[in-house]
């Protein structure tokens, strides 16, 4: 009974020790008070949808597929439907494709519904799947969005085999129709008494 009584008196001690407030904690809790109405000002007058950040897709089919290893033209198109302000991207490739293209800044002034291509050279030595990686800003007043997208590109067929191990296909009779048969293993035991 001693020792319960002094367990209480510990776990009492501990709760009201977590329930003062330090003057720190005070000015932190009105700086975020503060705050608060002024985050929600700015979401109000901002529609969010879909991912965060700039409000930029990729147009083109993914994977982009390209017959045979070599050298060969690529034009990714980028969509917004942000009409004002400057969008900046910066191209950078993967493991095994070489993007021979000169540029790999680009930056275009928004306009209404625009789409805007990226014309680009990559040499490819194997067939397989590869990787650009496109850093997108768009600069709009003092507002600063940022997407990272990634285009696949993917030379030859698609590779067929899997990790994954592959099942036997379920069998049916015409008297079970209902019924899947499945492989089973069984072991019986005596029982104990």
């Amino acid at each position: 009974m001693n020792k319960l009584t002094v367990l209480i008196l510990l776990l009492l001690a501990v709760l009201m020790g977590c329930n003062r407030s330090t003057p720190a904690s005070e000015s932190s809790a009105s700086i975020s008070e503060t705050d608060a109405p002024t985050v929600k000002e700015k979401r109000a007058g901002t529609q969010f949808v879909g991912k965060p950040g700039a409000q930029v897709s990729l147009k083109n089919q993914q994977p982009y597929y390209i017959g045979a290893p070599g050298v060969t033209d690529l034009n990714l198109l980028l969509a917004t439907a942000k009409d004002s302000g400057v969008m900046q991207v910066d191209i950078a490739a993967g493991a095994g494709i070489e993007v021979r293209s000169s540029q790999l800044h680009y930056e275009f002034v928004l306009t209404q519904n625009g789409i805007y291509e990226l014309p680009l050279q990559v040499a490819i030595a194997a067939e397989g799947r590869y990787y650009l990686n496109l850093q997108v800003s768009i600069l709009s007043g003092d507002e600063r969005e940022n997407r990272a997208i990634t285009a696949i590109v993917q030379v030859g067929a698609p590779a067929a085999h899997s990790n994954k191990p592959k099942l036997a296909p379920a069998t049916t009779t015409d008297d079970e129709a209902g019924v899947i048969e499945l492989p089973a293993q069984e072991t019986q035991e005596p029982a104990s008494e």
